[in-house]
């Protein structure tokens, strides 16, 4: 009898110990984690931090109304200016200053045990691919709104589900692409438009973003400068009126024409837009002042070099480069519709200068590839051959136009 009471006591007690853990794990809180249709949709965009590429999204711990983040050593946030951030928030000359230990969002799995009653507090974090502000979350199928700061709150009654709504019940896209504005800029002599037939459009975030570049007639675009300036905001349109400095001073990032369309205006490709930008087009000029302009450059370098004097800034402005044709084709001709040929038909121009080429061939079906290096080594530039009468032989010939931008060395273009 002895015996059998010591068991039964000893099995009540153990039933006792294990009463609180059974209690303490109340009800389950499964996270639904982001599909395998959005993974691998961020793993092939470029320029994304590792981690960004593993989770488009994640539902992030918050800790004292905080996201909580843990060391990482890949990790894409930094801890700088008592706050976390990802490097892109700083500018660049200030790197040296940040602590080398990096972060990520201290997530939740797939599930949670959560006690009954108990207030459970996340946030949703996305890559820089998507914009949380269209996140849309889901607990058991109705919508949970965040408060003013972006927190999650749920009061746990019974187990439940949460998800992002990625796609809604009509396949429309729930969570979407964060978009940016690249601003196109008009000027004296020219005006950066949409492609031909297109109208202007927001580019997603890892997108290449195409225009072109209408310039007048009467205008020469020789010196002209086509630039894109990252990271600005609605309020920098004052930077309108140093967009020369910009370009000087190298803020801007140099965009090269890759063809002309069939109005003849030259084509442009902002590359990887991951913020908002704007155009910076500079060098524009009546043709009459900037023949006086190339005429006073020249004039200077001569003069520096016959006094022996070397200014960087200068010379990165006045040296001059040769444009040097090989044509080996029969029944093709060229010609420089920019500036003055030198006798032997290459063609001098200022450093950061452009070059217009004019090529003719008589036979329409004849294969023509024109190709200079450096800057076109493959031959890719677009561009469209058009029929017209020559004045001269009264025959039709085909007449296509290639743009050589911001030359910076001696050039040769090769036609065959």
């Amino acid at each position: 009898m002895k015996k059998v009471l010591s068991v039964t006591l000893s099995v009540l007690m153990v039933a006792l110990l294990l009463v609180p853990a059974f209690a303490a794990g109340g009800n389950t809180v499964t996270f639904t984690q982001p599909s395998s249709k959005l993974k691998t949709q961020s793993a092939a965009i470029d320029g994304l931090a590792p981690f960004f590429k593993d989770n488009p999204y994640v539902f992030a711990k918050v800790e004292n109304n905080a996201i909580k983040y843990v060391q990482q050593a890949d990790g894409p946030y930094v801890f700088y200016d008592n706050r976390y951030m990802t490097l892109d928030n700083i500018y660049e000359s200030y790197w040296d200053q940040v602590p080398p230990e990096r972060y990520v969002p201290d997530t939740y799995g797939s599930s949670v045990s959560v006690a009954e009653g108990e207030t459970l507090v996340f946030t949703v974090v996305t890559s820089p691919v998507y914009n949380a502000a269209t996140a849309t979350v889901l607990v058991n199928g109705t919508k949970l709104n965040p408060d003013p700061y972006g927190l999650y709150k749920l009061t746990v009654h019974g187990s439940v589900t949460i998800r992002l709504m990625e796609d809604n019940e009509n396949g429309e896209m729930g969570l979407q692409r964060s978009l940016f504005n690249v601003k196109l800029v008009s000027g004296e002599g020219f005006a950066a438009k949409a492609p031909l037939g297109e109208g202007y459009k927001g580019t997603f975030y890892g997108d290449d973003f195409y225009f072109r570049v209408k310039v007048k007639k009467g205008y020469s675009a020789s010196g002209m400068k086509v630039a894109v300036l990252r990271d600005v905001t609605e309020d920098m349109d004052f930077m309108a009126e140093f967009d020369t400095v910009t370009n000087l001073m190298g803020m801007s990032e140099p965009l090269t024409s890759y063809g002309v369309d069939e109005e003849n205006c030259r084509l442009y490709k902002v590359p990887h837009v991951t913020s908002d930008c704007r155009l910076v087009i500079t060098g524009v000029r009546e043709e009459k002042t900037a023949n006086i302009l190339t005429m006073i450059l020249r004039v200077l370098r001569r003069i520096l070099d016959l006094l022996g004097i070397k200014i960087q800034f200068v010379d990165d402005m006045t040296d001059e480069f040769k444009v040097t044709v090989n044509n080996t084709l029969p029944g093709v001709s060229y010609s420089f519709l920019s500036g003055t040929a030198n006798e032997d038909g290459s063609l001098t121009v200022m450093s950061g200068s452009g070059a217009t080429l004019q090529v003719v061939k008589e036979n329409q079906n004849q294969n023509v590839r024109v190709a200079w290096t450096p800057g076109n080594e493959n031959g890719e530039f677009l561009t469209n051959w058009v029929g017209k009468r020559d004045p001269k032989t009264g025959e039709t010939v085909f007449v296509a136009t290639y743009n050589l931008d911001n030359i910076r060395s001696d050039l040769t273009v090769t036609i065959e």
